[in-house]
């Protein structure tokens, strides 16, 4: 299949809503739990945001969390119809995406997401076995789930991805599969299979820190991955990123941008931007958030500009998610530098770790090991972009 093209020159829009009904222990995502949140105040300060940025005619929208799909019918309607007046994104975006949870998830917020121009659904089931949910500490069981996958359909969603999380210790690999096939009976139009990760500062990675909590072993997973991998390609699903897998013309545009290192705005607390080779950060708590949005129309934390080596290390690994292999000239091109100096010698080193495969032609890819360990790649590559100033 051909790729997407590329438009480097229009943005895409990220949306942050930061509210879940609870945090689940593997979550490292900029996420809060209150009783009663100030919806109405906080997507107010998202539209001002979007003003004073001059967000214009992005090719993408994602909505993301958190948990949108807890945003009242009637608030997001008024949102989605302030955010077109402000940003003209009915008439631009090729997509737009809004996230869900099986607890929260209604017929009457899908209506009105498809009212207002959503035409991509991303549910986050992460698996149907029931002592793995509990594990992850999920707010829905597996026929929660499931219902939720049919108020999805039923709606006329147009894309409904699936979330999937395997390489919980408590899930055998009997129940990984037998979840995801009969994922595979509802036909999603995109699937997600991601790795559980332990991350510094989560429940579970505290656990596992303190020696708690043993993870599952990498054969394991390397051979879930594998199976993943056959499984879905028999079903006419393309790998077309390390974790997902789209029917033929569903891929997610909206994440193609990241993974080229394109620019997007991130609108919301603790959202990140990136335009002109400057990163942004904005406040993470949503009460700050939402005050220095009121006081200035920003609450911008911080902002670099990327030194070359570092823009090319990131670019770099991010274009590796994906199976087609990166052209040198048009690293160069969107980084400043090319594969040189410090980061020539990293991937040298991974080339005689059987990690990666040495430039042909131009161009550089991961073996097939190397994209099943592709975090300890990127640690690699970004440890040299850190080597010298730049």
């Amino acid at each position: 299949m051909a790729q997407i093209a590329s438009e480097p020159h229009r943005e895409g829009l990220y949306l942050h809503f930061p509210y879940c009904v609870v945090k689940c222990r593997y979550c490292d995502f900029n996420s809060h739990v209150e009783a009663r949140p100030d919806t109405t105040r906080y997507l107010d300060a998202m539209l001002r945001e979007a003003e004073m940025r001059g967000v214009r005619s992005p090719r993408t929208v994602f909505f993301g969390g958190g948990t949108p799909s807890l945003v009242p019918a009637g608030e997001l309607r008024r949102f989605l119809r302030e955010l077109d007046a402000r940003t003209g994104y009915r008439a631009s975006a090729e997509e737009f995406t809004v996230e869900a949870n099986p607890e929260s998830l209604t017929g009457e917020f899908l209506e009105v997401a498809l009212e207002g121009g959503v035409s991509r659904v991303s549910l986050g089931v992460q698996a149907l076995d029931e002592p793995t949910l509990r594990f992850f500490g999920r707010a829905h069981d597996s026929g929660r789930a499931l219902e939720a996958i049919g108020t999805a359909r039923r709606a006329g969603v147009p894309a409904l991805n699936i979330d999937l999380i395997q390489g919980a210790p408590v899930q055998t690999r009997a129940a990984w599969e037998a979840g995801l096939e009969r994922i595979l009976q509802e036909r999603p139009e995109h699937l997600s299979a991601y790795d559980l990760l332990y991350e510094p500062g989560t429940a579970l990675g505290t656990l596992h820190e303190k020696g708690k909590l043993e993870a599952t072993d990498d054969r394991d997973r390397a051979a879930s991955f594998l199976w993943n991998q056959r499984r879905l390609r028999a079903e006419g699903y393309r790998p077309y990123e390390v974790s997902a897998f789209a029917q033929p013309g569903f891929e997610c545009r909206h994440n193609l941008i990241y993974w080229r290192n394109e620019p997007y705005v991130g609108l919301g607390a603790g959202a990140a931007s990136y335009r002109q080779g400057f990163r942004s950060i904005n406040a993470k708590e949503p009460r700050r958030y939402v005050a220095e949005v009121e006081a200035t129309g920003r609450a911008t934390t911080s902002s670099e500009r990327l030194r070359p080596l570092r823009r090319a290390a990131e670019t770099l690994m991010m274009a590796l998610r994906l199976p087609e292999p990166v052209e040198l000239a048009w690293l160069a091109d969107r980084a400043g530098v090319g594969l040189e100096g410090e980061l020539a010698q990293a991937w040298e080193r991974l080339v005689v770790q059987r990690l990666a495969m040495p430039p042909t032609a131009g161009k550089i890819a991961l073996t097939r090991r190397g994209r099943r360990f592709l975090d300890l790649v990127v640690s690699r590559l970004l440890e040299a972009s850190e080597a010298r100033s730049g």
